[in-house]
């Protein structure tokens, strides 16, 4: 966890805020900011994708914060490219 949101909010070193999941991952910031949105969208209508960012394991003030465990795990079984995820071919 970076030092600014440790000292502030006591993250531990097992522990990813948004900035460091999307570090982890690759992604930028912002892309992560959208996976976690639609993913909080499709669980809040009953509609979860297998892909979807897993719901933050706690959450320190409006900070949600995943443990490295978890992160990994969702990584693992997360669907790869090609998995039907796409636009439906034209018939």
């Amino acid at each position: 966890a970076s030092t600014y949101y440790a000292r502030m909010a006591r993250i531990t070193d097992g522990e990813l805020t948004l900035a460091d999941l999307a570090a982890f991952l690759g992604w930028t910031v912002k892309t992560a900011r959208v996976m976690q949105h639609r993913a909080n969208q499709r669980r809040a209508q009953g509609q979860s994708r297998p892909g979807d960012l897993p719901p933050p394991d706690r959450r320190y003030g409006r900070t949600p914060v995943w443990s490295l465990a978890t992160i990994t795990e969702w990584q693992a079984r997360r669907p790869g490219q090609g998995s039907g995820g796409g636009p439906k071919p034209r018939t």
